[in-house]
């Protein structure tokens, strides 16, 4: 991307008092549309365009321009962090790994930053550089020595609009004589009975989801574009029983805490976000899970317990090549479910005292990333303790 000149400039402090520094600036990229122009933005007064405009998930690059007939001590160059909303230095999110890099002083140091804003919490941004003068003689008064020259730039920050985020519990659960989500059923019609969320209900052959979610989501002013997800997080506690208690197995999940469950991002949940005011109507997504209860071929198992939390999040990334664009958090949905079955010596039967929902409902406004190193799909397997 070639940058814009710019029309700011920078300000510094000397034995003589303050003064304008036309030879200082700084030239900010942002992914897919180029360089950042003027000197600032005003809301209000300076019409926003895409050209002073950042998307969070967008890549930020910023660099410091001066005149090299200036004395500085290039060395001790700075940046404060950036304004206008949360900011990482990266996030690396997919099928084996979720990983926050910060954005630190070391990153901060130097002549170029690069950052992505993760959330917004102001219209505007602004990213500041200073620097020492080296005793250097301020071109305009061969007697003025530089103390420190700062340089700045200032944009819009938008965001995806949620209209709504929201989950719902099988057969239309908690609504008076609903059928109650949890039970004894198949996942699939020629399949093996499961201790299940949702499922296949007696006499029919359509599977029923545990759990459904459905987002309407604007796509950013001025920008537009984008794509949008779902990221889902699980935590497990399963154990099942044999020979009357006397022995205990676990899945390899228990105890490790939160993992990716199973894909990123979740079931393939990739659609465009077009541009607002347009949303995206009704993207739904949903999950069934459930365990089977089928007999081991040696051992005779009599009881199951299940307990799953689970944080979904909607999650959106911006146009543009994965080097510079990354997925950021919009919304999220804790919820869970927790199970117990029990065999009666011919059939399998539901604790209903200990079996339950929890959590649900609608979305939580969130900038969290979930960082993870561990696929639930590798640690279904049982395991005795």
């Amino acid at each position: 991307m070639t940058p814009m000149t710019p029309d700011y400039t920078g300000s510094g402090n000397s034995l003589f008092g303050s003064y304008r520094a036309a030879p200082l600036n700084v030239h900010v990229n942002h992914a897919g549309v180029g360089a950042l122009a003027g000197h600032g933005v005003t809301p209000g007064v300076t019409p926003q365009t895409a050209a002073n405009t950042v998307v969070i998930g967008q890549k930020v690059d910023a660099v410091f321009k001066y005149d090299p007939m200036l004395a500085l001590d290039t060395g001790t160059l700075r940046w404060s962090e950036p304004t206008g909303g949360g900011f990482v230095r990266s996030y690396t999110a997919n099928g084996t790994i979720g990983l926050v890099e910060p954005l630190t002083l070391q990153h901060r140091t130097g002549a170029a930053l690069n950052f992505y804003y993760t959330g917004k919490s102001a219209n505007v941004g602004s990213v500041i550089c200073s620097v020492n003068g080296n005793n250097g003689i301020w071109l305009t008064n061969p007697n003025e020595y530089v103390h420190y020259i700062t340089a700045s730039a200032s944009f819009y920050i938008e965001k995806p609009s949620v209209t709504s985020f929201s989950s719902a519990w099988a057969f239309g659960y908690p609504t008076p004589g609903a059928q109650y989500p949890i039970g004894i059923r198949k996942v699939n019609a020629n399949g093996p009975d499961a201790l299940v969320l949702g499922g296949i209900l007696p006499g029919q052959q359509d599977l029923t989801p545990g759990i459904t979610w459905t987002a309407n989501v604007n796509a950013p002013p001025i920008i537009g574009g984008g794509h949008i997800g779902y990221n889902n997080q699980i935590s497990v506690i399963t154990g099942r029983w044999f020979s009357q208690g006397i022995a205990k197995e676990k899945v390899k999940a228990e105890g490790l805490g939160y993992m990716l469950d199973m894909a990123f991002p979740y079931s393939g949940s990739v659609v465009s976000a077009i541009p607002a005011p347009v949303h995206t109507n009704n993207y739904e997504k949903s999950d069934t899970p459930h365990q089977f209860l089928n007999p081991h071929p040696s051992l005779n198992y009599d009881k199951f317990k299940v307990s799953m939390s689970f944080k979904t999040y909607l999650i959106y990334k911006p146009e543009g090549p994965d080097t510079d664009t990354i997925w950021v958090t919009l919304e999220v949905i804790e919820w869970g479910w927790h199970a117990t079955a029990l065999y009666n010596g011919s059939t399998w039967g539901l604790d209903s005292i200990i079996s339950s929902v929890s959590g649900g409902g609608n979305g939580t406004p969130s900038s969290f990333l979930p960082e993870w190193d561990k696929n639930y799909k590798d640690y279904r397997s049982f395991v005795f303790i």
